[in-house]
């Protein structure tokens, strides 16, 4: 096939005629056929020259190939494994042809041209020291530069498939650049030398934990042979030694270390031992910031009743903040400066909608810790079905149905003294009042008994005590407490008495009187008066709205009567709790009693307090019937299968159920002063993890370098590009730093440095304002030694994916790393202008000999 480079010059043939016109006046004188024959050379000479100006070239296909050999030169294969590389490539240049081309690339850290591309029968030798790091993307790039376009090419990586630069996205991009170019990479595996190494593999310990907490340590010892060793152990600069046996492979160890002081806390492991040859893998720093005792806030009902428990997190070094269940916040973000809550024996009904709502937010939304914990007055007997409180815990509230063969006996004992009145969000509490006592009839069948009791400073009967009989009857009820108005003072004790008699007049087990007032009741003999109510089968509960409410004294009331003290906040969950007093009479209890053994079930960090995972002789004495959501984790059971301790992830936060209670009456052998160990693991596995914010800065490391970065925010919540952030960095030597962060992105300031070897870098913000930052406020970064002395072998896998995914394979033989199969044949363009060139300055001169050196006409000619 034929190609012209420049085909415009064609255009001067053009100029053939004008020259055989202009020269053949001349060449005509000539004698004999002199002239035309030298117009003829002298044309041939013009067109010869034209078409060596338009480059004709003639195509070729040639069987050549150029391969680059990549040998890895890194500490990781030693000085044999290099020498190994470069044997191998050795062997394999005497099979190349006459038109291939070889070179080769040596790499550790970084790649270095060693032999030029050219064509060899003898490689020449350029070994060296092994270097430290391997960075195979950087030698597939140089690889790739050095190959010629057109040519097929290949590239042949001897190494042992260990990156450890983090260049990872070098190799991938190299990969794709290759696959592009369609260069194939081929591999040959390099075993590491086979050395008597002991080593300390990993060092972890927690970035961060809290003051009281048990920081695990966790050590991995390695050795490729059986020996002796000493190990030791320095926690902050104090050093504690151990003697160990160290088998031929992995050691684990774990200890635990307590810090009751908040800041930064360090760590450093080294093993010794006879005949080791790899001194630079036997030590590891690490690094913990230990912040300042979480904050719990431990709801209770009863303000004598979480004492035991209290003072046991205390011990634990945590804050705990006792407070009323009533008083729990009503808004998710300001539950932001706790870390856990705590409720204790608390029933859902002392909450209204709106604090449920923010306590499951601040779980679900913030990562706020939540524990329930069981009792009288907790989860099913609390009401906790349905409520929002339940969709945050990993249990579902259940009770056990009454097969009814007796009425009940509900009355409503309602005050409508004028405070009643007050509107809250435009609406009247006593018509909210109306509105609940209506809700409650369809909780009612025919056959129980109802009554509306409104009380100020005298009873006014708004439904008359009776069986119910239909539901004509149930709307002529609601008609009559459509009418129920406020006014007046308070006198509870004449309205308690009057409910106590019309109840009794219903032969039944099932009475239930339930009391709602906002004010406080007058001096008379009430604990007289309920406790015979209670031997009399008449169960109280109170329900408390307002301000001016003795909650201890309603309180005290619902505990003497054996029903449950509601302190409403928001006016409008009356008509929820009134239903649900409604449905006390009507169901069951939840409560499950009896002397009931326990089992584990699913392994749990919340039982790392106890030896083992047989319980033992630990039982209790009675729990809340729960049934365990789809994700929950069932840490202990009772021996029907009832989970006992349950715990889940919920959003971003933790919740744990405990169905017993803390130890008061059904859980005595697990009371906080029995098990304190149990408690605190419990609050502690549930907090939210502590989180500085933008207090300190960040620390990695990033292409072999230091990454210090941090995202600020102004005070509206949006990014602040305006600040001028210093970090003062300490070096593993001591050295310190004082490094400014520049403006990267919206809000983000970074700065990169050049590492100082391994060890714990710390970084923290200098301030300009007075004070000194707290102990906390800290970050650290341990760098291990160098990844190349980790002795982790070969990485064949990698080093297959990579030949697969550009179409290389794995070489058998030295000599197919010049195999032509699979490549294509390469295009060579031979130029012919040279040629033509050649023979027009051939005939130029014939030309010119024809016209002036040749004689005239033989002289016999003449004389004729």
């Amino acid at each position: 096939m034929l190609r012209l480079a420049t085909p415009w010059a064609l255009v001067l043939l053009l100029l053939l005629p004008a020259t055989a016109a202009l020269g053949y006046a001349r060449l005509q004188r000539l004698p004999g056929r002199r002239g035309p024959i030298a117009l003829a050379m002298r044309l041939a000479v013009v067109a010869l020259l034209v078409g060596a100006l338009a480059g004709p070239q003639w195509r070729l296909l040639e069987r050549r190939v150029s391969v680059v050999f990549l040998v890895d030169a890194s500490a990781s294969v030693g000085r044999a494994g290099q020498r190994s590389g470069m044997d191998w490539a050795a062997r394999a240049v005497p099979a190349s042809g006459p038109l291939d081309h070889a070179g080769l690339v040596l790499f550790g850290a970084g790649p270095r041209l060693a032999v030029p591309l050219a064509h060899y029968k003898t490689l020449p030798d350029p070994a060296g020291d092994p270097a430290g790091a391997t960075n195979i993307g950087a030698a597939l790039g140089l690889g790739l530069s050095m190959l010629p376009p057109g040519v097929a090419s290949r590239l042949v990586l001897l190494s042992d498939g260990q990156d450890t630069t983090n260049g990872e996205s070098g190799v991938t991009s190299a990969e794709a650049l290759a696959l592009a170019r369609g260069v194939p990479i081929d591999v040959m595996a390099i075993a590491p030398p086979r050395r008597q190494d002991v080593a300390v593999r990993a060092l972890d310990v927690p970035r961060a934990a809290r003051t009281g907490d048990h920081v695990p340590v966790r050590i991995t010892l390695h050795s490729t042979y059986a020996t002796n060793a000493l190990l030791t152990l320095w926690t902050d600069g104090q050093a504690a030694q151990q003697a160990i046996a160290l088998p031929a492979g992995d050691t684990p160890l774990r200890t635990d270390q307590l810090f009751t002081t908040a800041g930064l806390h360090t760590f450093r492991v080294q093993v010794d031992a006879p005949g080791d040859t790899v001194p630079q893998n036997n030590a590891l720093e690490g690094a913990t910031v230990v912040a300042p005792p979480g904050r719990v806030l431990l709801a209770v009902s009863d303000p004598a009743a979480a004492t035991a428990l209290a003072t046991t997190l205390a011990r634990a070094h945590l804050t705990v903040i006792p407070i009323l269940a009533a008083s729990l916040p009503a808004s998710a973000a300001a539950y932001r400066g706790y870390d856990d809550v705590v409720l204790d024996d608390v029933p859902a009904t002392t909450l209204s909608r709106v604090q449920e709502r923010a306590l499951r937010d601040a779980v679900l939304g913030d990562g706020l810790g939540l524990v329930a914990v069981g009792g009288a007055h907790s989860f099913g007997e609390g009401g906790y079905a349905h409520t929002p409180l339940e969709d945050a815990l990993p249990v579902n509230s259940v009770s056990t149905p009454r097969h009814v063969t007796q009425p009940l006996a509900l009355m409503l004992v309602i005050d409508k003294s004028g405070s009643m009145a007050d509107d809250v969000d435009a609406v009247a509490k006593i018509d909210m009042v109306k509105v609940a006592a209506n809700s409650a009839l369809d909780k009612l069948a025919d056959g129980d008994a109802v009554g509306v009791l409104a009380f100020d400073d005298t009873n006014h009967w708004i439904v008359p005590f009776h069986i119910l009989q239909g539901a004509a009857d149930k709307a002529n009820i609601r008609r009559q407490i459509s009418g129920l108005s406020a006014d007046g003072d308070t006198y509870i004790y004449p309205a308690l008495q009057a409910a106590e008699h019309a109840v009794l007049t219903v032969p039944t087990i099932y009475r239930h009187v339930v009391l709602l007032t906002d004010g406080q009741g007058e001096d008379a003999g009430f604990d007289r008066l309920i406790r015979r109510l209670h031997r009399e089968h008449i169960t109280l509960s109170t329900i408390g709205v307002g301000q001016d409410v003795v909650q201890d004294e309603l309180r005290h009331w619902a505990k003497l009567g054996g029903g449950i003290f509601h302190y409403v906040s928001d006016p409008h969950d009356i008509p929820r709790i009134i239903v649900n007093e409604a449905r006390y009479g009507t169901a069951g209890s939840s409560e499950v009693r009896g002397h009931i053994k326990l089992g584990v079930g699913a392994a749990s960090p919340l039982l790392s307090a106890l030896a083992g995972d047989d319980l033992g002789p630990l039982s209790i004495d009675a729990y809340d019937s729960t049934l365990p959501k789809a994700t929950a984790q069932v840490a202990v059971q009772s021996g029907s299968g009832d989970p006992i301790l349950s715990s889940w992830q919920y959003g971003l936060g933790r919740a744990v159920a405990w169905t017993s209670d803390a130890g008061t009456k059904w859980a005595r052998r697990w009371s906080p002063n029995h098990l304190p160990e149990f408690w605190v693991d419990l609050v502690r596995w549930s907090m939210r993890g502590y989180n500085p914010g933008s207090r300190v800065p960040t620390l990695q490391v990033q292409d072999g370098g230091l990454q210090i970065a941090t995202a600020l925010l102004g005070a509206g919540g949006s990014f602040d590009d305006t600040a001028s952030p210093r970090v003062r960095l300490v070096r593993p030597d001591g050295t310190a730093q004082l490094v400014p962060l520049a403006l990267s992105g919206p809000g983000l300031y970074t700065a990169s440095m050049a590492q100082s070897g391994p060890g714990i870098y710390t970084a923290r913000f200098v301030r300009n304002d007075v004070g000194t930052p707290a102990p906390a406020d800290v970050t650290a970064l341990a760098v291990p030694y160098p990844a190349e002395y980790a002795d982790e072998g070969m990485n064949t896998a990698f080093l297959t994916q990579l030949a697969a995914t550009t179409g290389g394979r794995v070489l058998p033989r030295p000599a197919d790393a010049f195999a032509h199969m699979g490549l294509p044949s390469t295009v060579t363009w031979l130029p012919l202008w040279p040629l033509l060139l050649a023979l027009a300055l051939l005939l130029f001169p014939i030309e010119v000999g024809l016209r002036l050196l040749l004689p005239p006409e033989p002289m016999y000619r003449q004389r004729m």
